[in-house]
């Protein structure tokens, strides 16, 4: 073995430690909810030491296409700043945007719409299921065939 390959390999491992070493630091303060802090992709967060071995990006996903704040609660994490400097270490420009910003308001408008929307079709279904099971079928004289319409009177 030469030199530079022995060199080489000694960076990779030590590399590897240090990677080990903070993926392990990341665990133990993970789990404090800070107050205060940076938020980041929860999903990057938990696939962490993969994002970092195949070179991809960190944090990309947490803005919105209005390039704010992802308003999605479930998609993100709050963390600390030792976390937030663990994770400078291996993506130096990584976005991590503060806690004290707001969700793209844009977005949260359009969620709000789709979950009123939503719900409205689950209240008109409800309302079409019970017509439908308790047989209390509304009486319009201009639809009902005129068989029915003699039954009816």
């Amino acid at each position: 073995l030469c030199e530079e390959c022995v060199a080489s390999d000694l960076r990779q491992h030590l590399y590897d430690l240090t990677l080990e070493d903070d993926f392990k630091r990341i665990g133990i303060v993970q789990n404090k909810d800070p107050e205060i802090g940076w938020w980041v992709v929860k999903d990057d967060f938990r696939n962490f030491k993969k994002i970092v071995r195949q070179g991809g990006n960190f944090n990309k996903e947490i803005n919105c296409r209005h390039s704010s704040l992802d308003p999605d609660p479930k998609r993100r994490k709050l963390v600390s700043f030792d976390v937030k400097t663990i994770v400078k270490k291996y993506f130096p420009e990584f976005p991590a945007p503060s806690y004290l910003e707001e969700p793209c308001q844009v977005c949260t408008d359009e969620c709000d719409q789709e979950k009123l929307y939503i719900s409205t079709i689950l209240l008109h279904r409800r309302d079409l299921q019970r017509l439908l099971t308790d047989g209390a079928f509304p009486y319009i004289p201009s639809l009902t065939p005129p068989a029915v319409m003699a039954t009816l009177r």
